[in-house]
């Protein structure tokens, strides 16, 4: 966070905010969306005026006083403790504005404001990122292309960071193989990072902060996962990463969302495959064509291709710098 007064004070509101009853994810999403900004919360002058603003009916204890001063006073120190609270549980809060803040592509559906995060930042910046992702009950093949293709990368000079969505099946093997090849990685959760799911996850988890991985959330620290945060979540696994492949998938699941977010934001995807997964990994080899016809996607064989598919990766060509600055107000 940076260290400007003014900024610490929108930090402090958002802060406030996410806590009172009736604001939740949506509510608070639009309102920034919408280029209101969080200062403009200082300059209403009742309950009513900040209802009509938020768009939303509230009720809320440091809201209570007879002056609206004080009101505003104590939803600035409501604020700042929750964020001291936040750093005793080693999380830390980014706006987009935010120096530190990644740098999402300009061109997303829709973008990412916030970030709560769990350990490195600066693996967020990474200049090879690769996300790989796949299904939740992978067979022997999802195994055998996730092993060759970290085996792969580890042996090389370049400074990787893999990413996924700590789910159970290919997203666990990802975060798991990383840390044994000394792989940074980062999770993004579809939960709050002070909710621990999947409930398998807590030791996973543990081992990735220890060994300078991240984990991260754009949602509020104490909320549970719903179906629908999943499959948002997947579009900053595609926005993070420099090159998104498909361990083993199938032309719809959650994976195939995260695909279509990399090519809507044009990012280079390379799907795997082995030469037998035509005959006895069909799904897995069918979803690979679909991403060739509709995302102009490439492919390589492993184990044989598997250094075409680091040079692919290590190009230059696949890495593009996108501007922090939006238009929108904080």
């Amino acid at each position: 966070m940076t260290n400007n007064n003014f900024q610490d004070i929108e930090y402090q509101i958002f802060a406030a905010l996410i806590q009172i009853k009736g604001i939740g994810y949506q509510t608070l999403y639009n309102f920034i969306k919408n280029e209101n900004s969080l200062k403009s919360i200082l300059q209403t002058n009742n309950i009513d005026e900040l209802n009509k603003l938020l768009g939303r009916h509230i009720n809320s204890d440091f809201l209570i006083g007879n002056l609206w001063e004080d009101c505003l006073k104590n939803l600035l120190k409501t604020g700042q403790e929750y964020i001291q609270f936040l750093r005793t549980k080693n999380i830390q809060l980014l706006l987009y504005t935010d120096n530190a803040f990644p740098n999402f592509p300009k061109n997303m559906k829709n973008p990412v404001f916030w970030l709560f995060v769990q350990g490195k930042i600066e693996n967020l910046h990474n200049q090879f990122i690769l996300a790989l992702v796949g299904s939740r009950e992978y067979t022997n093949i999802g195994k055998f292309l996730t092993e060759t293709l970290l085996y792969g990368i580890s042996n090389t000079d370049k400074p990787f960071v893999t990413i996924s969505g700590l789910a159970a099946g290919i997203d666990q093997l990802v975060h798991t193989l990383s840390l044994y090849l000394h792989i940074p990685t980062i999770a993004v959760l579809g939960n709050g990072l002070l909710q621990n799911y999947p409930e398998n996850s807590h030791y996973l988890r543990t081992r990735i902060l220890e060994n300078d991985g991240t984990i991260i959330s754009e949602y509020f620290p104490n909320s549970k996962p719903t179906q629908n945060s999943f499959i948002h979540r997947n579009r900053i696994q595609a926005a993070l990463a420099n090159v998104i492949t498909p361990l083993e998938w199938k032309i719809k699941s959650g994976t195939a969302h995260t695909v279509k977010f990399a090519y809507e934001m044009n990012k280079k995807i390379i799907c795997v495959e082995t030469p037998i997964c035509q005959n006895y990994y069909l799904a897995h080899a069918l979803a690979n064509e679909d991403a060739e016809k509709r995302y102009s996607a490439k492919k390589y064989i492993f184990p044989n291709d598997i250094n075409l598919f680091i040079k692919e990766i290590q190009n230059n060509d696949t890495i593009t710098n996108y501007p922090t600055q939006m238009s929108f107000k904080i």
